[in-house]
């Protein structure tokens, strides 16, 4: 019985990974859509995919609070629930910022379903099979953003937009009730007088600390890479699609890393170890990927890129569970999740404004600095953050 609560609970969070990443992607493939249909310039159209990040900031505090306090089933729920209502309402035919709003909103549930990942996989694994759960769950993320971005031109060109809507609406809808009975906590929450003081406590913790600083860096220059990706590809000859398959490969490297990086932590029995791999491997293979001599080379590059850069995000969540401690994992999660949104706004200007304003060596020669940066925080991570944790 407890494996079967086990398999199902796992089934249960693995799709509720996938729903925010899912619901969020429905809008880059279908931009030039979504300006025809709203009658809205491009920079305006991106405002949901921007309110997405938005949401997430603003939720993380709150989220993290909850999944202590009422636990990650209980954390899970309200989120799948906030998936449903804010997807429900994309269906609603109105002005524009009716479905800008719900993509905010939808990006707050992000907050409380990835937030909650480090205190379930505490609760029901232990020893090495929690490193590979870990990735496990980074994989549904992936899996929601990169399935996303192939199955929606197919929904829109079969159902059109209304219809895609709403068959992502009933799907929110339907995931959520069935989280009711698969979703299980063994243990119960921790309601003691340590969570109430866990801002304060991961204000001056320095490995989480400086899991954040990973967290924003990594976080914000994945997204100015792959952001910039088509612009200098396209000084290269390459063409807007070609770049497109580049950055789909960053997902399934991605998918890959978070299978591999998982078992390198687990064989050297260093989490410090694999992340400052990760760090080396992005730091060597940005500036490669960017100067690609063959399309076939740099789409080798995108996926080796896609290891590194996306494989750390399960070792950072061992870390941050160790460093923070299993009463304040949901914090610590959800301001990581935070502080990887910001970077990937602030990041992104900082990347297209120095581009435009001087050159992609420039701009790229501040990412790698940027990264040198990133890979000094991973080496200086303590070997063991309980033991640094204050």
């Amino acid at each position: 019985m407890n494996q079967g609560r086990r398999l199902g609970t796992f089934v249960a969070f693995f799709l509720a990974s996938m729903l925010p990443e899912f619901l969020w992607s429905n809008f880059p493939p279908i931009m030039t859509l979504v300006e025809d249909k709203y009658e809205v310039t491009e920079s305006v159209a991106s405002l949901p995919i921007i309110l997405f990040s938005v949401g997430t900031v603003l939720s993380a505090a709150t989220a993290g609070r909850m999944i202590d306090r009422r636990g990650h089933r209980f954390a899970t729920l309200f989120g799948l629930g906030l998936c449903a209502f804010f997807s429900l309402l994309r269906m609603v035919p109105g002005p524009f910022w009716l479905l800008a709003v719900a993509q905010g909103g939808i990006g707050a549930a992000f907050s409380f379903i990835a937030g909650a990942a480090s205190s379930y996989v505490a609760d029901w694994f232990e020893g090495r099979g929690a490193a590979l759960i870990s990735g496990l769950c980074v994989i549904g993320l992936y899996l929601g953003l990169g399935s996303s971005m192939i199955l929606t031109p197919v929904l829109v060109e079969r159902h059109g937009f209304s219809g895609t809507m709403t068959i992502t609406a009933m799907a929110s809808v339907g995931l959520f009730l069935l989280g009711f009975p698969l979703l299980r906590q063994r243990r119960p929450p921790t309601r003691s007088d340590k969570v109430t003081g866990s801002r304060k406590a991961l204000a001056y913790n320095r490995p989480l600390l400086m899991l954040f600083v990973i967290s924003y860096l990594t976080g914000g220059l994945f997204s100015a890479v792959a952001t910039a990706l088509e612009p200098v590809w396209s000084l290269r000859g390459y063409t807007p699609e070609q770049a497109g398959l580049a950055n789909g490969l960053f997902i399934l490297g991605g998918i890959i890393g978070s299978f591999l990086m998982p078992l390198l932590q687990t064989w050297t029995k260093s989490a410090k170890t694999a992340l400052v791999v990760c760090s080396l491997g992005i730091l060597l293979l940005t500036y490669p990927l960017f100067v690609a001599p063959s399309l076939l080379v740099g789409n080798l590059i995108a996926v080796a890129l896609g290891i590194f850069w996306m494989g750390n995000v399960p070792v950072c969540y061992t870390v941050l569970e160790h460093a923070a401690g299993a009463d304040r994992a949901g914090a610590a999660l959800s301001a990581f999740w935070a502080i990887n949104s910001v970077g990937s706004v602030t990041l992104v200007w900082m990347f297209t404004g120095v581009m435009q304003w001087t050159s992609w060596h420039i701009a790229t020669a501040l990412t790698l600095a940027l990264l040198a940066i990133n890979l000094l925080v991973a080496l200086a991570l303590p070997a063991d953050p309980r033991s640094a944790a204050s």
